[in-house]
């Protein structure tokens, strides 16, 4: 009986961790990266270890974004960025020859929003990175904020395959696109004006009405008929 409980209990266990594997799946770290220069160099930032579980088609995020405080030359490269309107990039990838996924936001944006980020890893079935999703939120406005002389980031981290939907955090704040899309007209600003696209006898009835209606007062009546030919010559003496 003792043998058969423990044949039992091992059974179980070995259950157990077939079933715990299954949900869990594959572990997948991704690397993340930043730039502070307008140059665009990049240099490490942390990593963050994604969950895949392929029968529920599923992904997670185990260990979220590291910890990173920047040194005194790095803030110091951020206050240059904030002072000539620079973009802070993200750039993040899942092996070392995989292709990046690259984000951007506002380096005033990122300082005013006290470097709150929220990052959404969008990856395949095989963990690889197809996309992220980068976003601080900020009430203030971008010229009264100051670069601190302590800055840490502490990024909140997501994950989605591509069949799933993240809610991204509501923004009270349009950001600014990038510069190469400043003078991008939208839709609304493009389309004409709707006196233009009137036609013309609606933007002009006042006046051709009445013109009409005098033409056909005046020429309504027929002009009298001309008199008759003369009479024949007189009989002759």
């Amino acid at each position: 009986l003792s043998r058969l409980f423990l044949v039992l209990v091992g059974a179980a266990a070995a259950a157990d961790e077939f079933g715990s594997a299954t949900r869990t799946g594959p572990m997948v770290q991704v690397s993340l990266e930043h730039s502070l220069g307008p140059g665009g160099s990049f240099v490490a930032r942390g990593h963050t270890d994604l969950s895949l579980s392929p029968l529920s088609h599923q992904v997670s995020v185990v260990t979220g974004g590291e910890r990173h405080i920047l040194s005194a030359a790095e803030v110091t490269q951020l206050r240059n960025l904030v002072d000539s309107d620079g973009f802070y990039q993200v750039r993040t990838r899942t092996s070392e020859d995989g292709p990046y996924a690259l984000a951007s936001v506002r380096a005033a944006t990122l300082v005013c929003g006290d470097f709150e980020e929220y990052m959404t890893l969008s990856v395949n079935d095989e963990g690889v990175v197809q996309g992220v999703g980068y976003m601080v939120l900020s009430d203030k406005k971008d010229t009264a904020c100051v670069v601190p002389d302590d800055v840490t980031f502490a990024p909140n981290m997501d994950a989605e395959l591509p069949n799933e939907v993240s809610a991204l955090p509501a923004s009270s704040k349009q950001l600014a696109p990038p510069p190469e899309l400043k003078n991008l007209k939208t839709m609304k600003d493009a389309a004409p004006p709707v006196e233009e696209q009137q036609s013309f006898f609606r933007r002009y009835w006042h006046i051709i009405v009445p013109l009409v209606l005098v033409f056909m007062l005046s020429g309504g009546a027929e002009p009298p008929a001309q008199g008759g030919a003369g009479g024949g010559g007189g009989g002759g003496g």
